[in-house]
């Protein structure tokens, strides 16, 4: 059980950590004039501006699987607040519900790896085999 709370912790920092440098790096992308002549403008680049929902859907797993193995509430709590916040931020970016800035998909993508990191450092350590 060790092995496999191990693997969804590193899994859930790899999701948070490419979530984090693609949100960071699509701006920088968007605005190079070699990415907008290779792009075409009818498809609006749909699988590029969908990997938000597949980084969410991958951090749900791992979240999941990691705050059902964990022995602290308070973790357990912080993984599913953090992947809420991120969820709430994708989708207020799609549909703009309400105003706001990319910031908070930053905090919560760090506030998962975060957690995911505490979890493989300090609970799993803890735990017999």
């Amino acid at each position: 059980m060790k092995n496999l709370s191990y693997k969804n912790d590193i899994a859930g920092t790899a999701v948070g950590a490419l979530c984090l440098l693609h949100c960071a790096l699509t701006p920088m992308l968007f605005l190079s004039p070699n990415f907008i002549e290779l792009s075409n403008p009818s498809s609006a680049l749909f699988w590029w501006k969908n990997t938000d929902f597949l980084f969410l859907t991958l951090a749900f797993i791992a979240v999941f699987r990691s705050s059902s193995r964990t022995s602290i509430k308070t973790l357990k709590l912080v993984f599913w607040v953090s992947w809420l916040f991120l969820s709430i931020a994708i989708l207020n970016e799609r549909l703009a519900f309400f105003e706001s800035t990319e910031i908070y998909i930053y905090l919560s993508s760090m506030l998962l790896v975060t957690a995911h990191l505490y979890n493989l450092k300090f609970c799993l350590s803890s735990k017999k085999l």
